[in-house]
């Protein structure tokens, strides 16, 4: 349309068209129009149809397809984020075992997990309990963490692995009413983990874990496995 045209945009008014919407070989409307050449003419002749309106209306639009795009990208992120659930085993003079449930963000490879682990069976110990005075108890000990790591890609099939786990770790002795005191304690991490397989996430890593017992020691190797859905 042309907008030179006075009559035809006089006509689209009476009319009650909504002539934001309307567009010329510029693909311009009216008010856009006016704008760009600075047509007086035809800027009052809007004015006085009150078209501001319209393109407050349009503003608004523009402000709710920008949201929802915004919650497009949204969705499209979480599209990168994985489940899983796995297996891992720590050990060093003892072995302790348990399972986890993981979240991953497979794009920039960072992974939380929650789990518990547990040493199922009694492991003999030696505690203090005066000078020169030692109780021996058959301890079992359980966690309760939190997980968190990032990988570093290394090449197409392997990367370097930095992570932390904070546990809650608790245990029992076998025939005594006493128990060991409940600790919590942050774990540092360093290793190696496979980036090549989307579904399977393997993990190999060094962790310094102390639970304060003589008979353990704190440098501990771990190894875990995870499927992803």
């Amino acid at each position: 349309m042309d907008w030179k045209n006075k009559e035809i945009i006089n006509y689209l008014l009476e009319n009650e068209a909504d002539i934001y919407y309307s567009k010329n070989d510029e693909i311009l409307n009216p008010i856009e129009y006016s704008d760009k050449y600075e047509d007086k003419e035809l800027y009052n002749l809007l004015l006085n149809y009150q078209c501001k309106k319209p393109m407050e209306n349009f503003e608004e639009e523009n402000f709710e397809e920008e949201e929802n795009l915004e919650k497009i990208n949204v969705a499209e992120f979480f599209e990168y984020k994985k489940h899983s659930l796995g297996l891992s085993a720590h050990f060093s003079s003892d072995f302790i075992w348990g399972g986890n449930f993981g979240i991953h963000d497979i794009i920039n490879n960072y992974s939380l997990f929650f789990g518990f682990d547990g040493r199922m069976f009694a492991k003999r110990i030696m505690i203090e309990k005066s000078k020169n005075i030692f109780y021996q108890y058959w301890e079992r000990r359980f966690l309760l963490y939190a997980n968190a790591d990032k990988t570093f890609k290394i090449n197409e099939n392997i990367g370097f692995l930095i992570g932390m786990r904070v546990s809650s770790t608790w245990g029992s002795y076998r025939g005594s009413d006493e128990n060991p005191e409940t600790k919590f304690i942050i774990s540092p991490q360093l290793g190696f983990s496979n980036v090549s397989n989307e579904n399977l996430l393997m993990r190999i890593f060094y962790e310094y874990m102390d639970f304060a017992v003589e008979e353990f020691s704190p440098h501990r190797f771990n190894i875990s496995f995870s499927y992803m859905f």
